[in-house]
């Protein structure tokens, strides 16, 4: 997908499509618009509770 940021003027925000960012050593952080979000937050929730 190589949708547009929606006017968002924040510095680590891409314009569109996506950019890679070094988030951190202990955690990595994506952004996922929409149902698909909402979809990929679930399955991540599912698989935590299953491992944990």
């Amino acid at each position: 997908m190589n949708a547009t940021n929606g006017g968002v003027t924040a510095d680590w925000i891409p314009e569109y499509g996506f950019h890679l960012r070094k988030a951190g050593v202990q955690f990595d952080a994506i952004r996922v618009d929409g149902d698909a979000g909402r979809r990929l937050a679930d399955l991540m929730e599912e698989l935590l509770n299953l491992i944990g």
